[in-house]
């Protein structure tokens, strides 16, 4: 067995379980915050590549293009809440639906005004790294060290500023939160507005290695449930930890078989993992249901 192999495939697996890991952090937000369960963050991911082509072909910087798309992706999703979802979002099975909704509406409008053929984006560090003798590039690195840096500064953020404090009373008790004098429609917003750049983010660092194209999210927000559950809904800790679990998993499952069959058997593990623990790796107390 070729140990540069073994190598190359675990790298990978840790590349994409940090992109995974920011794409289901969002998620896991949302839900930890407004109990709602977004079936369209998959289209906030694909949006966020879709308008990083867009802005690369017309500011000509993938690093203002890393800036640019995310922003606007979360003003639109602070659209999403504000319009859409806030009337409804005590609603679970409404939310259900709308979010949906909007997942298919979404795909099809990028199909209209982007077209159906898959579009590439140069990779904007053409630099490979030398790792025991074998070639791996330096940006694939740069997704690793960037992901882990925002999760962690994330967490700072939500254990130590006023901010975050908001965010996580507003998430355990929205009644107390209101008799404190905590504005908690504001922070739903701002929650949603921030699970949606998590998304787009991970969109505009997927998109010089991926296709560009307006199903790209569908694949890998079943792997972003996965991990959300996996990890404990609504546990952000939990929900990245999976993450790279299944990232890395997947990269030791491809050595030993093809493509196909290692998804099919990650996600044999997967369900087997959830009927024998169906809470997930990390239990959330009552007392601090939500994040």
């Amino acid at each position: 067995m070729d140990i540069n192999n073994i190598l190359i495939h675990l790298l990978n697996g840790l590349f994409w379980g940090s992109l995974i890991g920011l794409i289901a952090m969002g998620l896991s937000l949302v839900y930890g915050q407004l109990g709602i369960i977004n079936l369209a963050h998959g289209e906030l991911y694909m949006l966020g590549a879709v308008v990083a082509y867009y802005c690369i072909g017309i500011i000509n910087s993938f690093w203002l293009t890393l800036l640019v798309s995310p922003i606007l992706i979360i003003v639109l999703g602070l659209f999403i809440e504000r319009f859409l979802l806030r009337p409804i979002e005590r609603n679970t099975n409404a939310t259900l639906i709308v979010t949906y909704a909007i997942s298919i509406c979404f795909q099809y409008v990028v199909l209209f005004f982007f077209g159906g053929a898959p579009q590439r984006i140069s990779e904007p560090i053409g630099i490979t790294l030398n790792l025991l003798g074998i070639g791996y590039p330096l940006y694939r690195i740069f997704i690793i060290v960037i992901t882990f840096l925002l999760f962690t500064g994330f967490i700072y953020f939500l254990k130590h500023t006023r901010y975050g404090l908001w965010i996580r009373g507003t998430g355990q008790d929205i009644y107390l939160a209101t008799v404190l004098g905590i504005s908690t429609q504001t922070i739903y917003l701002i929650t949603f507005g921030l699970g949606s750049g998590f998304a787009a983010l991970a969109g505009v660092l997927a998109s010089p290695i991926v296709a560009v194209e307006f199903r790209m999210g569908a694949d890998i927000i079943i792997l972003a449930f996965m991990a959300s559950i996996i990890g404990g809904f609504g546990n952000l800790k939990g929900t990245f930890i999976a993450s790279i679990i299944i990232g890395v998993l997947d990269g030791a499952l491809l050595v030993f078989l093809e493509s196909t069959y290692a998804k099919v058997s990650l996600l044999l593990i997967s369900c087997i993992f959830l009927v024998l623990r169906p809470q997930g790796l990390f239990t959330i107390p009552k007392s601090s249901r939500r994040i």
